[in-house]
């Protein structure tokens, strides 16, 4: 899952909220299609940025990043200037690109420091699915999957 944001604020505050949101650590699973079985892995959040920010996380964890990112449920902030910023950033990002749903679950977030900053929802994207190959048996069972497996995930 890619959620793409842009983000506005102190640059200190800023930078402090992306550097924690890319400490965290979620689970994406990855399943073995012979034994059929689904195994996860901890890995950090990918936070990419190109000046609007690309958030990636499992689809399962989607709901926990959007409620971390977004304080309230209000992925776009209701001010002018930012609504015709908003209109042309959507004329560059690709059309795979979609709308941010709003029937995700704001209960649960993580611990990060966004108080003093800004989010702006642009856009979500599904993943494909990747096969996971190119790894030694070492590094397999390192990080807890059958080295003999057929594994896929989700690509990030």
């Amino acid at each position: 899952m890619h959620i793409f944001i842009g983000t506005r604020g102190n640059k200190e505050n800023v930078e402090l909220f992306i550097k924690e949101l890319s400490s965290k650590y979620l689970n994406i699973p990855f399943y073995n299609k012979k034994t059929k079985k689904t195994v996860n892995v901890a890995n950090p959040i990918h936070v990419r940025p190109f000046q609007i920010w690309e958030i990636i996380c499992p689809k399962e964890e989607r709901d926990l990043v959007m409620a971390t990112i977004f304080h309230n449920k209000d992925v776009l902030p209701d001010q002018p200037s930012f609504r015709r910023i908003y209109k042309w950033i959507l004329r560059l990002l690709p059309k795979c690109i979609k709308k941010i749903p709003d029937d995700w679950d704001n209960s649960k977030r993580l611990t990060v420091n966004n108080d003093a900053v800004e989010t702006v929802g642009l856009g979500i994207m599904d993943d494909r699915i990747g096969k996971f190959t190119g790894r030694s048996d070492e590094q397999m069972k390192a990080i807890g999957l059958d080295p003999k497996g057929d594994w896929e995930y989700e690509s990030l």
